[in-house]
């Protein structure tokens, strides 16, 4: 999956793979990088060092926030 300022990408082969809650992790992930303006806020920067730094912080507040496990989606 990936995301930009107005949308989130997705494999459909990939999506169907997913149990529900990693689907329900992943999604949650994929809008927290729209809302949080992260392709916008990145122009400039090396990508994948903030694609990282981005995911590490987003993960972290699902975790904190919802008490899901990004290892097993729960």
């Amino acid at each position: 999956m990936a995301a930009d300022e107005s949308a989130v990408y997705y494999n459909a082969q990939f999506v169907n793979d997913l149990d529900i809650d990693c689907l329900v992790f992943t999604l949650i992930h994929e809008a927290c990088h729209v809302l949080m303006n992260h392709s916008l806020r990145g122009i400039g920067k090396l990508h994948y060092l903030y694609n990282v730094a981005c995911d590490l912080y987003i993960n972290k507040f699902i975790v904190d926030e919802f008490g899901m496990n990004p290892e097993s989606g729960t």
